[in-house]
């Protein structure tokens, strides 16, 4: 049967204003297993992403995060132990002296 120019719908348009079946979904999820699968074949960058779409990480502390662990140093300062933080957290925490200046490393007396 022809599909004439009079008919009221065009077949072509009410195929595209029907509700999608959920095999795009699945191909859409299909190509993002096989994206990150391949990314993960890859080189890393310097930023430790190895998938360029990524979005770049924070690495900024935030207070909360600071706070905490100025908490346990002050912690184990007060238990006679060295609290030997993580060279990015003990620069964050050099950043703000007037917050965290009892926790700072001291530098012993030259």
């Amino acid at each position: 049967m022809s599909v004439l120019p009079s008919d009221p719908v065009d077949p072509p348009v009410a195929a595209a204003t029907r509700d999608p079946s959920p095999a795009p979904v699945e191909r859409l999820s299909l190509q993002l297993r096989r994206r990150r699968a391949g990314a993960a074949r890859c080189e890393p960058l310097p930023d430790g992403r190895r998938d360029p779409f990524e979005p770049v990480p924070d690495t900024r502390r935030g207070w909360s995060e600071l706070d905490r662990c100025a908490a346990a140093l002050l912690y184990l300062q007060r238990q006679g132990l060295p609290g030997l933080p993580s060279p990015d957290v003990a620069q964050a925490l050099a950043r703000y002296p007037e917050r965290y200046a009892a926790v700072l490393p001291r530098r012993p007396a030259a």
